[in-house]
């Protein structure tokens, strides 16, 4: 495999109070043979910390290990620890996540050779694991790329059709400017859009065919006004004075980018945000949170609570299983059609580092619409049960 020279790119890991989960992920990237700089944030009380520390000194890999205060933003440790290291891009992995390195590789490659690229990234799937079987439940943030010659056209491309991208391979110059971009921003959700936006700004997003990362779907750090409907339910005018404050450093970087006029993209601005900020208006979801926060009485933490339950921690109903492979054994089940509106999840056995695995892929996997195609071949799907072998 083409390995990558270790001055290229560093890896950074923020960590908070999580010593088994950082465990779990270090011996992962042992044993898939890292080859490039790793770099632990860790704002962990001292016991932790400690811990933390001995597990770093344990591993065969390049690990640099930094401390921060337990009540450190994330983006302000990684902000400050992009200064830590030279190498002219960089990605960043939580540390209960699960970053492929043959995509990492072939990202960092495809930055080398194309200049208009700001950052790079691949697909992304949700996993959880029970006590008895991992489950892949989601494959997630598969839009096109986004690009354009301009930078206004980008933005328009990316508030049209939102996705993350601060787990992507980025130009180290480019990530800091967006995250340094970000600082002024009261809420979570201000930072990621701001750097998010500032990102595409300074060029291309490609997508690659790859999966590219897993994402853990358990309850992770409970951060501050990181959605826009807990914001809502919580304090709305934050969402507005952010918004305001969001515009006005989108327009000074276009301004900067292209030349152009201040405040003279600022409408352009306010219609993209419009576009964004419309599927979380829903009828049904306002209707809710005004129920509950104004007429019932709920505090913000009830309501958001609620809310969560009914429109996003919906009980999933029972789905029959069947195997992966089918017939012969060898015929790729999700590529046979199924009676319409069924659900079928699809269980496969295998061998992982650690022993026997049995692996549950979701029907919503596959088939993200009801009722609409495969959206997974058997490739993708082999290259993640390979890749996740030594997880």
């Amino acid at each position: 495999e083409d390995q990558l020279e270790p001055s290229l790119t560093t890896l950074l890991v923020p960590t908070h109070e999580r010593h088994e989960q950082l465990k779990r992920l270090l011996r992962y990237l042992e044993r898939a043979k890292l080859e490039i700089p790793v770099l632990i944030l860790d704002s962990s009380s001292d016991k932790v910390h400690s811990a933390n520390a001995k597990l770093i000194n344990s591993v065969s890999l390049t690990v640099h290990h930094w401390r921060y205060p337990t009540e450190a933003d994330p983006y302000t440790k990684i902000l400050d620890g992009l200064d830590k290291f030279n190498t002219p891009y960089c990605s960043i992995c939580a540390d209960d996540d699960i970053i492929f390195l043959p995509a990492l590789r072939k990202c960092v490659r495809f930055l080398q050779a194309n200049n208009r690229a700001a950052a790079a990234h691949g697909y992304y799937f949700n996993f959880t694991e029970e006590a008895t079987h991992f489950q892949v439940s989601y494959l997630v943030q598969k839009n096109e790329s986004i690009r354009g010659k301009k930078a206004i056209n980008r933005l328009e491309q990316m508030m049209a059709s939102y996705d993350a991208v601060f787990y992507a391979v980025h130009r180290t110059d480019i990530l800091r400017k967006s995250l340094f971009a970000a600082t002024g921003m009261k809420t979570t959700l201000g930072k990621e859009l701001v750097s998010a936006f500032v990102t595409c700004l300074h060029g291309n997003i490609e997508r690659l065919d790859n999966t590219y990362l897993g994402r853990n779907t358990e309850t992770s750090l409970p951060y501050n006004a990181w959605h826009p409907h807990q914001i809502l339910c919580d304090d709305p005018k934050l969402l507005f004075s952010d918004y305001n404050m969001l515009r006005n450093i989108i327009d000074e970087e276009i301004c900067v980018i292209e030349g152009a006029v201040e405040g003279s993209n600022a409408p352009a601005i306010d219609l993209f945000g419009l576009r964004y900020l419309a599927p979380f208006l829903r009828e049904d979801i306002l209707k809710f949170i005004i129920d509950h926060r104004i007429f019932i009485g709920d505090t913000a933490k009830q309501t958001v609570d609620k809310l969560w339950d009914k429109f996003v921690f919906t009980k999933r109903p029972a789905t029959p299983q069947i195997d992966l492979y089918i017939y012969d054994g060898q015929t790729f089940a999700p590529s046979v059609p199924i009676p319409l509106k069924q659900r079928i999840d699809y269980r496969y056995d295998s061998d992982a580092h650690n022993g026997h695995r049995r692996y549950v892929f979701h029907h919503e996997f596959f088939y993200p619409e009801e009722g609409g195609p495969c959206i997974v071949d058997r490739e993708t799907v082999e290259d993640i049960i390979s890749q996740l072998a030594d997880y």
